[in-house]
């Protein structure tokens, strides 16, 4: 299956984005999953978005969290964290 990434980026310039945010999603729900971070101000400052990446060997490294379930239309994720091994 493949996967795609979330993180934290500034509005702008997405090409950027921060390290520790990163959480590895599945692609078909990626873009979702950003959006709804996004609207319901997840972990963001004024001026951030959550935004999707292609996922790769060397960014695979620095994945801290998984989401686990996404289920349409509800908008509840479970996620994963893989340091903490805690399901939020």
């Amino acid at each position: 299956m493949k996967r795609k990434f979330i993180a934290i980026t500034k509005e702008g310039s997405e090409f950027f984005y921060q390290r520790n945010s990163m959480i590895a999603t599945p692609e078909k729900s990626a873009h979702i999953i950003a959006d709804l971070l996004t609207k319901n101000n997840y972990k963001i400052k004024a001026g951030e978005k959550w935004h999707v990446y292609n996922n790769d060997n060397y960014t695979d490294g620095f994945i801290r969290s998984e989401i686990k379930s996404y289920k349409p239309g509800s908008g509840k994720i479970r996620l994963y964290d893989y340091f903490s091994k805690v399901m939020y």
